[in-house]
């Protein structure tokens, strides 16, 4: 790999991650955000190899650094609560933004959830449906949440 060229580690990097070889994937993503510290993806992805290496409080750093730089790089910043913006007619018909916070809350949840982090993971899962009711991801997350606090109703409602 030619030095300071981030996208190669990145590719890289992917093509790992793909393999379920997450020690090198780690180490090249670790390489693009050396190289590249708004690497909305470089986070991201780094964050999923935490989190299938079980390194749930490293994939939890990564997962809200990712969020950052995403909605940094599509110029959210007003002190709205994100939900509250995400929508207005404007984001709901930004199909990018909605699937990448879906997806970065998704797997913040989860991370949440098998970090014992219940009122966080929560929260997560509830922004998620605020915004897209249909999200059956994020109803299952909740259904563990209940699961775990013996609100077994409860729980089989959100499954439903």
């Amino acid at each position: 790999i030619l030095p300071g060229k981030s996208d190669f580690y990145l590719n890289r990097a992917y093509t790992f991650r793909k393999n379920k070889d997450f020690k090198n994937a780690i180490s090249d993503y670790s390489e693009v955000i050396k190289l590249d510290s708004k690497s909305f993806k470089a986070y991201y992805n780094r964050g999923l190899c935490y989190e299938k290496t079980f390194d749930y409080d490293l994939s939890y750093l990564d997962f809200k650094q990712s969020l950052l730089l995403e909605l940094e790089n599509l110029k959210i910043t007003n002190n709205e609560p994100l939900d509250q913006i995400l929508t207005k007619e404007k984001y709901m018909s930004n199909t990018n933004l909605l699937t990448s916070y879906e997806n970065i809350m998704l797997h913040l949840g989860n991370v949440c959830e098998k970090s014992q982090k219940s009122e966080e993971a929560f929260d997560c899962f509830n922004k998620i449906i605020n915004i897209n009711p249909n999200q059956a991801a994020a109803h299952h997350g909740i259904g563990l949440l209940l699961d775990r606090n013996m609100d077994y109703l409860g729980a089989i409602e959100c499954y439903n």
